[in-house]
């Protein structure tokens, strides 16, 4: 429920603080479930973009930047994945999240 001083956009931010650690483990669930939709995903969605949150297909969309902000808008920063569909789902590394300025120069 939101209070007199809070907007939706505050509500958004707030649920964007992730930890590094909660952050991970999305990924990981989101990896796992493109694995289990992969094959039908490529045969169908090849070249598109998943977008996956608490280890569920939300929707597959054709282009990246689409993808973010679809995602940040529904659930915050760092509490969704992205993987293009017919190549392998992001590692786990130390560039797991997607932010606004590496996605920026993607778009030019």
């Amino acid at each position: 429920m939101m209070s007199e001083q809070t907007t939706p956009k505050t509500e958004v931010a707030m649920r964007a603080r992730v930890s590094a650690n909660e952050a991970t483990e999305e990924l990981k669930r989101n990896i796992a479930a493109y694995e289990a939709l992969r094959e039908g995903l490529e045969r169908t969605h090849r070249g598109r973009f998943a977008l996956l949150h608490d280890g569920n297909l939300v929707n597959v969309l054709n282009d990246r930047w689409d993808a973010y902000l679809v995602g940040r808008e529904r659930f915050g920063e760092g509490r969704f994945s992205i993987t293009k569909i017919g190549e392998p789902p992001a590692t786990l590394g130390a560039a797991t999240l997607y932010t606004e300025p590496v996605l920026k120069d993607m778009r030019t």
